[in-house]
């Protein structure tokens, strides 16, 4: 297969990703060109940044341009006449705020200094604010990592917030001259990816993936492109191992679709892991905290789940209930909470994950009391405004695959795993493992915590990248 590359200057306004998943009034890189099938932007500049952005049908060039190997250079505007101190601060580190982290992010050392003069850039089309706000300054910051928004949030961390940002270059690459919305087709990127790093085999051995709004389509179903997918690569003896929040049952059925029976199983997002259908790891919420959570709903005024290895609990089959069972094809067992918590007790079980769904202002009050309470013991997720996934703090899908290497996969680490995912409890996953892969329907956080961008679930993502990585 022969490869196409692009280098492209996105303008200020335009989405970093071939579909508008928001419906926003923003443009899309399809806009400027015709682009081949399966080309994805390499990185990601944020919608309000302009500059330097490449595009590749090439999954291996985009992992090594995304690496700490090659550098990216910004041209940041910032409001007041930045000095040495701040500049000394960007350079060493400074702690920022990541979604899907609950603590905070000590950035790595970086090269910064201040522009002499401004540069030459044409005004944006949205001007920035007038000069009678203020002087405004212009410094330059070298990064070998990229976080979501991280120039924005450096500089604002030493008192100079941003008004306009610029990549400028990555690696040898340049923006020079090229215009906004300019589109160059280029046979190769000239960039140094380090010794042997052009002919570097990614030496992948397994592949895990999320579920809900990575892997299945509209239908929310195994699409044909899929199955077709991962029996190519389970051909090859490379393991593709599904890990979720979900229950067990809710995962063996799609097992099943894909011809993958009898693999293991992260379930839970890390709480249970299944070898062989049975447990190698269960870290649970204790009886005592689930009392207390029900106790938050004396008035009935949100659906509460329970879920321990493959029993979930409600009780009712409420709205939230019947479409948690539409969604995951698995029927629920109706019962009082106080006789399941009573039963849990007399067997020393704990809950693997607490499902609340209910209107958002209910929700938040749940938020704000267990966050009071059981902040040091409980992980708090909100995939949407009206779901609230409760867990042990210990646990994350990291933590779910490093059980599983040890204990299945001894001669494998982290730098043989592929990952794909979509929501901000993937974010750990995706940063810690050789490749990380985001559908483009993912949050905008896991986006730029990817290595590589591919086509959204309901375009076949997952079935497309493992046709370009394998």
């Amino acid at each position: 297969m022969t490869h196409r590359h692009f280098i492209i200057h996105k303008p200020f306004g335009m989405l970093s990703q071939f579909i508008n998943s928001k419906k926003r009034k923003k443009t899309v890189l399809g806009e400027l060109h015709d682009f081949p099938e399966n080309t994805m932007a390499i990185g990601r500049l944020d919608v309000d940044s302009e500059g330097l952005l490449l595009l590749t049908t090439n999954g291996k060039v985009s992992h090594l341009v995304t690496s700490r190997k090659v550098e990216k250079e910004y041209y940041v505007q910032v409001d007041g006449e930045i000095d040495e101190a701040a500049i000394e601060r960007l350079k060493t580190g400074v702690e920022i705020t990541v979604k899907g982290r609950p603590e905070r992010y000590l950035t790595l050392p970086c090269n910064a200094f201040k522009l002499p003069e401004p540069p030459n850039f044409p005004p944006r089309t949205k001007p920035i604010r007038g000069h009678h706000h203020g002087p405004t300054s212009w410094v330059s910051i070298t990064l070998k990592e990229g976080k979501n928004r991280q120039v924005r949030k450096m500089t604002a961390a030493v008192g100079f917030p941003t008004l306009r940002l610029f990549r400028v270059r990555i690696g040898d690459v340049k923006l020079n001259d090229l215009p906004a919305g300019g589109v160059i087709e280029t046979p190769f990127f000239d960039i140094d990816f380090g010794e042997n790093s052009a002919q570097e085999e990614l030496d992948l051995k397994i592949a895990f993936t999320d579920i809900d709004g990575t892997l299945l389509n509209k239908k929310r179903e195994i699409s044909e492109e899929l199955k077709l997918a991962v029996n190519h690569i389970s051909q090859k003896g490379i393991p593709f191992i599904l890990i979720s929040s979900r229950m067990p049952s809710a995962m063996t059925h799609l097992q099943n679709d894909l011809n993958i029976n009898g693999l293991p199983l992260i379930c839970y997002n890390g709480g249970l892991v299944l070898l062989d259908g049975k447990s190698i790891h269960s870290t649970e919420i204790p009886v005592e905290t689930i009392e207390a959570i029900a106790d938050l709903n004396t008035a009935k005024t949100f659906h509460i789940s329970l879920y321990n290895h493959d029993n979930w609990y409600v009780e009712g089959m409420d709205f939230w209930a019947k479409r948690e069972q539409y969604n995951t094809k698995v029927a629920p067992t109706v019962r009082p909470i106080e006789t399941v918590l009573k039963e849990w007790k007399t067997a020393e079980k704990g809950a693997h994950k607490i499902m609340c769904m209910g209107e958002k202002s209910e929700l938040d009050k749940v938020v704000a009391a267990l966050k009071e309470n059981y902040s040091d013991s409980l992980h708090l997720y909100r995939s949407k405004d009206t779901y609230l996934e409760i867990a042990n703090k210990d646990i994350s899908k990291l933590t779910g695959i490093q059980v599983l290497l040890a204990a299945k996969y001894p001669d494998f680490s982290l730098e043989n795993c592929i990952a794909f995912g979509d929501n901000y409890n993937d974010i750990e996953m995706l940063e810690a493992v050789k490749v990380g892969m985001a559908v483009q329907n993912a949050k905008p956080e896991v986006l730029a915590s990817a290595d590589v961008v591919t086509e959204t679930n309901h375009k076949d993502g997952v079935a497309k990248a493992i046709e370009l990585y394998f």
